[in-house]
C-alpha cells in the first residue's frame, strides 16, 4: 500500500439475518510486524477471523484484519491506514505506511488483501524520493537451519528493492548479522560467515542502516561426531525449505523453474472452449514462498489486466498496452497451482506470466516464451 494507491476493499456488508446463519469462516494463521520510526510490534502470529471492522468496512481476513489483532486496535483501521501504534505517517515528508506481503511489496491494499496460510505480513514507513519512488526496503536473511559447531558457514543477506511495481531480491553489501554472541559483515554478495563455537539453537537477524531488519531466523547448532579421517560429514538441512541446498552453510542460488500448463503458446479458442482456468508448475529445490500470476488482454481498444483482488479485468498503467504494465497477484505457494476465473475470457489476446519465488528468495523473473509465458487469443 502506498500514498499512491487506496486498496480496494473486497466486500459489502451482508444483512444481520445473512450473518445470523452464516457458518464461521476457518480462521487463517499469519505473523505480523510493525515497524515505524519510534514504535514496533512483531513478528506477532494472528489467527484471521469472519466479518468486517472500521470505517472502511475492512474485513476481518484481510492484511487489514491481521493487522488489527497484532495491535490490539491501536490504530486508525482505515484501508489506508496513517496511524498504527499511536506514529502518524501522512505524506508531510515523503513518508506512510507501506504494506509488504512474504517480502514482496504489495499491488493490494491491506484491505483488499485476503490472508493466506502462513503469510507474513509487514508495515513499515516507506519514504519517496524526488522521482516519487520507494527508498526504505527490507532485509531478507537465509540461513541453514541446522549447522555444525565449530564449522564456517555461509549465509546471506538480500535487500528486497523494489520500484513500486517489481521487487528484485538484491545482494547487499555492509549488512551486520548478528546473534548468538557473534556478528559478521556481508561482502558484496551479500555473504557474511560466522563460527558458533558450541552447540544450541541460535537467533539471528540482519540489519543496516536505512533498512528495515530481517524478520528473526533460527538455526540450531549440533555437535558430529567424527567420521573418519574426513571429519565429520555434511549435514543435511531438515526438510530443505529454509532456502539452501541439501548441504548446510551452502546457500541455494538456482532460481526455481515456473512452467505454464493446460494453455500453450500460441493457443486460439473459440469464445464456447475460452479458458477459466488458470494453471502452472514449480520445480525448485528451497521450498516455494509464492507463486504469482500476472495475466494481460488487449481486445482493439483497450488494455486491460486481471485484478486478483479485485477478481475482475481493469485498465492497465495510464491504459498502457504491454505485460509490463498489469499487476500479479498471488495464488499461494503450491508446486501445482490452479487458479479459477469468476468467468471464461472473453475475446481478445492475452499474456500470461507466471513467476515463483524460492524461500532463499531466487525468482525466475527472466521471461521465457512458451514456458512461463504463453500468449493465446480468444476469437
Amino acid at each position: 500500500m502506498s500514498h499512491r494507491r487506496r486498496g480496494l476493499l473486497t466486500g459489502a456488508l451482508a444483512t444481520l439475518s445473512l450473518l445470523a446463519i452464516a457458518p464461521a469462516a476457518l480462521a487463517t494463521t499469519a505473523s505480523v510486524r510493525i515497524v515505524g520510526d519510534g514504535v514496533g510490534a512483531g513478528p506477532v502470529t494472528v489467527d484471521t477471523t469472519s466479518g468486517t471492522f472500521g470505517p472502511d468496512s475492512c474485513p476481518r481476513d484481510s492484511a487489514g484484519g491481521a493487522i488489527d489483532q497484532a495491535v490490539g486496535g491501536n490504530w486508525d483501521q482505515k484501508a489506508f491506514a496513517s496511524t498504527i501504534l499511536g506514529e502518524s505517517h501522512t505524506y508531510v515528508d515523503s513518508d506512510y505506511w507501506n504494506f509488504w506481503i512474504n517480502d514482496t511489496y504489495s499491488q493490494a491494499g491491506i484491505c483488499s488483501y485476503t490472508v493466506q496460510p502462513g503469510d507474513r505480513i509487514l508495515m513499515l514507513v516507506q519514504r519517496d524520493s524526488a522521482t516519487s519512488m520507494p527508498t526504505v526496503f527490507p532485509l531478507t536473511l537465509a540461513v541453514a537451519s541446522t549447522v555444525s559447531a565449530g564449522v564456517p558457514f555461509t549465509l546471506t543477506v538480500r535487500e528486497q528493492r523494489t520500484d513500486g511495481t517489481t521487487t528484485t531480491p538484491t545482494p547487499v553489501a555492509g549488512a551486520t548479522v548478528s546473534g548468538g554472541g557473534q556478528s559478521a559483515l556481508t561482502d558484496a554478495a551479500g555473504h557474511a560467515t560466522l563460527t558458533f563455537p558450541t552447540s544450541g539453537a541460535v537467533t539471528l537477524t540482519a540489519s543496516k542502516a536505512g533498512d528495515v531488519a530481517s524478520d528473526p531466523a533460527t538455526t540450531s547448532v549440533v555437535t558430529l561426531a567424527a567420521n573418519g579421517p574426513a571429519g565429520p560429514s555434511p549435514l543435511p538441512c531438515a526438510g530443505m525449505t529454509d532456502g539452501h541446498d541439501g548441504v548446510c552453510g551452502t546457500v541455494d542460488r538456482d532460481p526455481p523453474t515456473s512452467t505454464i500448463t493446460g494453455i500453450r503458446d500460441g493457443q486460439r479458442f473459440t469464445a464456447a472452449k475460452a479458458p477459466r482456468t488458470l494453471q502452472a508448475s514449480v520445480s525448485e529445490r528451497s521450498g516455494l514462498l509464492a507463486v504469482k500470476l500476472r495475466l494481460t488482454r488487449t481486445d482493439g481498444r483497450h488494455c486491460t489486466y486481471f485484478s486478483g483482488g479485485a477478481e475482475r479485468f481493469k485498465l492497465g498503467r495510464q491504459g498502457r498496452c504491454g505485460a509490463s504494465n498489469g499487476f500479479w497477484f498471488g495464488v499461494g505457494a503450491s508446486r501445482d497451482t490452479s487458479y479459477l476465473l469468476p468467468s471464461k475470457l472473453p475475446r481478445g489476446r492475452y499474456v500470461l506470466d507466471v513467476e515463483a519465488i524460492d524461500k532463499a528468495h531466487n525468482r525466475d523473473a527472466a521471461r521465457r516464451r512458451g514456458v512461463n509465458r504463453v500468449v493465446f487469443h480468444v476469437a
